[in-house]
């Protein structure tokens, strides 16, 4: 029954984003392949505009902003020295077996971003290290174990 009721939202979901699509035009469509990103930061004269990538919002659809920010690491923030907290990387949180400290650390991060008005986190990952010298590994949960 759960897992009906699950498909029914997620049926639902998918038809209110055919709606919205079907109602955009064409040069809304494309503003969604890009939108603004580093350029500005981190030259950014308000924390509003402080995010790593921004997908400007669709007022006459009520479709929202997209506001990017990196993670997991911590919110990159310098508009507002000393507010990021610095996460453990997750392949730390990945070695300590610890589904609860997993979802700690994924809550703690999550409330953050969203304090700070972030709506997209990116980060974290899986991924298995096929490239040891892939300056990124560090973020990844799964490090060389498939298993993981």
């Amino acid at each position: 029954l759960l897992l009906a009721a699950g498909l029914l939202a997620v049926a639902a979901r998918a038809d209110r984003a055919d709606d919205l699509v079907s109602q955009m035009t064409l040069e809304e469509k494309i503003s969604y392949l890009g939108g603004r990103g580093m350029g500005t930061y981190p030259d950014c004269a308000t924390p509003e505009s402080c995010y790593v990538g921004t997908v400007f919002a669709l007022d006459r659809l009520d479709i929202p902003a997209l506001l990017y920010n990196d993670g997991p690491q911590g919110f990159r923030d310098n508009a507002r020295p000393g507010t990021t907290t610095a996460f453990p990387s997750g392949l730390n949180i990945a070695a300590t077996w610890d589904p609860e400290m997993a979802s700690l650390w994924g809550d703690k991060m999550a409330k953050e971003f969203f304090a700070k008005g972030s709506n997209v986190m990116l980060g974290p990952g899986l991924n298995v290290a096929r490239v040891p010298v892939n300056g990124r590994n560090f973020e990844y949960m799964s490090g060389e174990d498939p298993a993981l």
